[in-house]
Parts: structure tokens; C-alpha cells; sequence
């Protein structure tokens, strides 16, 4: 049971190294679509956006009122107290030194009547009825005035606050339709953005799509190359053991034989580097074992694709370059309204609750007092030394910015479109030179065959014209490749994906 279990063990390990060892088979599109979803940068466009839409909703809600509310507690170490402490004292005796200030008057009194038998004796008659009244009432504006002493001590040791304010803009001098026109520019520039970045990585992709299927098509023409020389080696020694050649000869042979091995072993290395290239871009492990689609591409059945349709003014109105510069010079142009919004008068709603412990409502009182407000607050800027001129003035500039870096990028595109036009016609020049270069090399070499066959040619010829047929092959997959990559990039100068 245990060898059972080792042997499926080994199988399955087997089975799965097998299926890794497996190529993964890649076309054009696959390629384009695997770069787009996994290129970092693709993915940080798209935060970018989701960050710019996320702001325009957050620009959209200053149409709308705010509401805060606030809350402040205070311990403080003293009291309010209102009166001083001699102040409070008089207060507190206030009955009693209203009584010993009113014996003297009355005793004075007295004594001015002592002349008068009839005043004297009303004057003693009332001094017999008040004298008994005037300790009660004494003490009685005593308790009277240490109430009112009491009263203004304020205990605001504990202070409490709590205030709900609502605030509803009304006009705010253009400053929130400019922010919200600037948050819309900003996003459609962020998607903008994003949409380049996508073109320059499927320009990418095919740029190593392409390098790859030339190498592999090179890779081709090195082992045919190989195959040949080594099979005119095996060839040339016959001929000297038969003394129709010389060692000098198979020697040279030989040295051409090395040289293709040598060929092929590049070719190989560049064949990998490249695949690890596409892998990068694809978002593949470099290591992973690719074929593509196109790696059986034939030079000699090659058929050229058809041309992009456009012109100058059709980049000019797809070039997301100049898509961005000219929401920049929208943004450029809002951003002068939001600067000249600060010195324009602005109006406000405002409204709201507040409520306080102690209590001063009703008297003090130790509970939670409040009272509704509601008003407008209007502010406009008066003098400020023409700082609003020069802020103006310098927004304004940064907006001409904007304009002469629009019309820059557009006669650069107008001159990069001119450019790749050039390139693409010198493409299909270099491509019509070497075809005919790979038919006379071919003519070449099936003489140079013939003539060693029947005795007329050294081999040396034959090596010489066996070289020429590999360049002119290699010239011709070279020249092919570079008229597919001057498509990719005369589209992408148009601007059409």
C-alpha cells in the first residue's frame, strides 16, 4: 500500500510538472487585454478617477446648507461673584444700620421740638410706638439683604455649552458653480488620462508582440541557415577525401558552421528576453512559457495590413493630449472666477440653537437654558490695497499658460503625424527593396548550388551566397516587422485605437 501511495505521489507530481512545462498560447488581443488589467499605472488611472468623482460629488454638496454642532464644558477654580465683600456686608447689616443711623435723627428731632409742648409730645407719643418696631424690622432687612448678597454670588465653577448652528449659502460670488464646473473638468480629465495610458500599453504590448514573432521568424532562417552549412560541410568533406576539394576549404566551411551555431545561440537568448518582456508587460511571471500565435509567421506570405485612415486634423480632434490641455484651459479659466469670487460680496443664512448651563434666562439657574436664532450674515470686502487686481491678473496668466501650451502640443502632433507618415511610407520602401533583394539573393544562391554540383563553383561561393540569402531573408523579416510597428504607431499618432 505504501509503494501504491508513493507512485501516486510521483504521479501526480509528474502530471503536474507536465502541465507547467505546457505553453501558454497568447494572441494579439489576448496580449492587449492582459496589459490593460494587470499594468500598474492603468490601475492608479483608475483610483485617479474614482478620486475625481468622488471630489465632484463632494464640490455638488456646498449647493447645500451645513449643520454643526458644538459642544464646550469648563471647570473653572472661582466663582462669579458680582459684589465685593464690604459691599455684601452692607448688605448683610442693612437693617441694623439703617436703625442705628435713624436713633440719631430721631433723638435730634427731639430735641428741635423740646420748644413746642404740643410737637414734643406727638414726637414722644411716635417714638413709643416705633421704638418696639424697629429690632424686627431691623433684623428683617437683614435677612432682605442676605438674600441679595447671596443671590449675586454666580456658581460658574461648571459652565456648559451647546450650540447647533445651520449655515445655507445664498451667493458666495460664483465660487461654488466655478469649484463645480472645475471638479467635472477634472474628472473628464482624469478619464481622458486613463483612456492614453490604455493606448501607450497596447502600443507597448504590440511593440513585444512583434519583436518576439521577428526573432522567432529570425530563429527560423538561423537553424535553416545551420542545417545548410553544416549539411555543405558534411558535403565538402566528401569531396576532399574524393581530392575534388581542399582542406582549406572544409575549414572555411567549417568556420561558417560555428559561426550559424553561434547565431542561433543569440537569437535564442534574444527570443527569451523578450519573451520575459512580454511576459512583464502582460502581467505574466517572466519566467512563464509563452507561444504566441503569430510565431509561424511566414516572410515570403506576409500581406501588408491596410493603412490607417486620417489625416492631421483627424489626431488634432482625437489626440487626448490636446482633449487634456483644453480642459486644463477650462479649468485655467474657472479658477480665475474662483479667484475673483474672493473679493465679492457673499451672503449667508444662517441659523440655529443655543443652550447653556448655568441657566440666565430666568435668572441663574443650575439647568440647561436655550434660545432659537435666526439671521443673515453678509460679508464684502472693502479695501485690500488691489490685492485682488494682482490675484486676478496672475490667474489670468496661468490661463494664457494654458492656451500656449495647447497650441505648442497641437503643432508638435501636426509634426509627429508628418513624421510617422514619413516613417510608414520609408517602411513600405525598405519592404519593397528587400523583397527584391531576398529574390535576387535566392537566384543567387540556386546558381551558386548548381555551379558547386557541377564543379564550376568554389565553395567559398556558395557560403558567400548562403550568407547573402540569410541577410536578405533577415532584412526582408525585419522590414516587415518595421511596416506592422509603423501601423501601430501612425494609429496611435491619429489617435484611433
Amino acid at each position: 500500500m505504501k509503494k501504491g501511495l508513493v507512485l501516486l505521489t510521483l504521479f501526480f507530481y509528474a502530471l503536474t510538472s507536465w502541465a507547467n512545462e505546457d505553453a501558454v498560447k497568447l494572441s494579439l488581443d489576448s496580449c492587449r487585454r492582459m496589459a490593460v488589467q494587470n499594468n500598474k499605472e492603468i490601475k492608479m488611472s483608475d483610483a485617479k478617477k474614482q478620486k475625481a468623482y468622488y471630489e465632484r460629488k463632494a464640490a455638488f454638496t456646498k449647493y447645500f446648507p451645513r449643520v454643526t454642532a458644538t459642544g464646550v464644558y469648563m471647570f473653572t477654580s472661582k466663582q462669579i461673584e458680582l459684589l465685593s465683600d464690604e459691599q455684601k456686608q452692607e448688605l448683610n447689616t442693612l437693617g441694623s444700620g439703617m436703625t442705628q443711623d435713624l436713633m440719631p435723627v430721631m433723638q435730634q428731632m427731639m430735641a428741635a421740638s423740646a420748644s413746642n409742648p404740643l410737637l414734643a409730645g406727638m414726637m414722644s407719643q411716635m417714638m413709643q410706638q416705633v421704638a418696639p418696631m424697629l429690632p424686627a424690622a431691623a433684623k428683617g432687612l437683614d435677612a432682605k439683604g442676605s438674600a441679595i448678597a447671596e443671590a449675586t454670588e454666580l456658581d460658574t465653577r461648571n459652565i456648559g455649552v451647546i450650540n447647533v448652528m445651520l449655515t445655507q449659502p445664498i451667493y458666495m460670488g460664483g465660487k461654488i458653480r466655478a469649484y463645480n464646473n472645475i471638479t467635472k473638468s477634472v474628472e473628464e480629465l482624469t478619464n481622458i488620462q486613463a483612456s492614453g495610458k490604455e493606448t501607450d500599453v497596447v502600443v507597448e504590448a504590440d511593440e513585444a508582440y512583434w519583436r518576439v514573432v521577428g526573432l522567432v521568424a529570425k530563429k527560423r532562417l538561423a537553424e535553416n541557415y545551420l542545417a545548410t552549412v553544416d549539411s555543405i560541410s558534411k558535403d565538402v568533406d566528401k569531396l576532399i577525401e574524393a581530392g575534388f576539394a581542399t582542406k582549406a576549404d572544409g575549414l572555411s566551411v567549417k568556420v561558417k558552421v560555428n559561426e550559424a551555431k553561434v547565431s542561433v545561440v543569440q537569437v535564442n537568448n534574444g527570443i527569451a528576453l523578450a519573451k520575459m518582456l512580454l511576459c512583464q508587460i502582460c502581467g505574466l511571471d517572466m519566467n512563464t512559457k509563452v507561444e504566441l500565435e503569430d510565431e509561424d509567421f511566414d516572410p515570403l506570405n506576409f500581406l501588408e495590413p491596410a493603412s490607417a485612415v486620417g489625416d492631421v486634423n483627424t489626431a488634432i480632434e482625437n489626440r487626448n493630449e490636446l482633449k487634456s490641455l483644453d480642459l486644463l484651459k477650462k479649468i485655467n479659466d474657472e479658477k480665475v472666477k474662483v479667484v475673483r469670487s474672493e473679493f465679492l460680496p457673499s451672503a449667508a443664512l444662517i441659523g440655529g440653537y443655543t443652550t447653556t448651563y448655568p441657566s440666565c434666562f430666568d435668572g441663574f439657574q443650575k439647568e440647561f437654558g436655550g434660545m432659537w436664532n435666526v439671521g443673515v450674515m453678509v460679508k464684502v470686502p472693502v479695501i485690500t490695497c488691489g490685492e485682488r487686481i494682482y490675484k486676478v491678473k496672475a490667474a489670468r496668466e496661468e490661463a494664457k499658460l494654458a492656451e500656449y501650451q495647447f497650441d505648442e502640443a497641437k503643432e508638435k502632433i501636426e509634426l509627429q503625424v508628418s513624421q510617422t507618415e514619413q516613417k510608414l511610407a520609408e517602411a513600405k520602401e525598405r519592404l519593397a527593396t528587400a523583397r527584391e533583394g531576398q529574390d535576387e539573393a535566392a537566384e543567387n544562391l540556386r546558381y551558386a548550388q548548381v555551379g558547386m554540383k557541377e564543379g564550376m563553383i568554389p565553395v567559398s561561393n556558395v557560403l558567400q551566397a548562403e550568407t547573402a540569402f540569410l541577410k536578405a531573408r533577415t532584412n526582408l523579416v525585419e522590414a516587415e516587422i518595421d511596416v506592422l510597428l509603423a501601423q501601430v504607431y501612425l494609429k496611435k499618432a491619429y489617435g484611433i485605437k
